[in-house]
């Protein structure tokens, strides 16, 4: 939570980077030593490589990496029921970055899964839905 609170910051802020990044990597590094914690530090790293530049380390594909790696670890067997919170969020972000990357098949499968987990979240649909009205002929 630190972490994302830290990159929002530095979205606000762009100066605040120099002090706050470091200690984000920091934050996330932990983070990623925790068995259940691990998906959602990836996700973090996701969400921030999607909006970091190449040149700066991050991009889709690094994003897509990282995301489909958090993915992985929501599949493995866990002793701490909390584990699957931000799987949804996840998928979603997945979506996004392979919308990004003009794969829309998989940004729809992707929307998808994230429905199949909780059908009820307003995000992945509206994010469905629009994917479906964009590409309609």
């Amino acid at each position: 939570l630190k972490a994302a609170i830290w990159g929002l910051m530095m979205g606000a802020d762009p100066k605040s980077a120099s002090t706050l990044y470091p200690q984000l990597q920091q934050t996330l590094a932990e983070a990623k030593e925790d068995i259940n914690a691990k998906p959602r530090a990836l996700l973090i790293e996701g969400i921030n490589a999607f909006y970091t530049p190449p040149a700066y380390g991050g991009g889709t594909e690094k994003a897509r990496t990282l995301l489909e790696e958090a993915l992985n670890h929501y599949q493995a067997p866990s002793t701490d029921a909390q584990v699957a919170w931000g799987e949804v969020e996840t998928y979603i972000w997945l979506g996004q970055v392979l919308e990004q990357e003009q794969q829309t098949d998989k940004a729809r499968s992707a929307y998808k899964q994230a429905l199949a987990l909780d059908p009820n979240c307003t995000w992945a649909s509206q994010k469905l839905n629009a994917l479906n009205n964009n590409s309609a002929p």
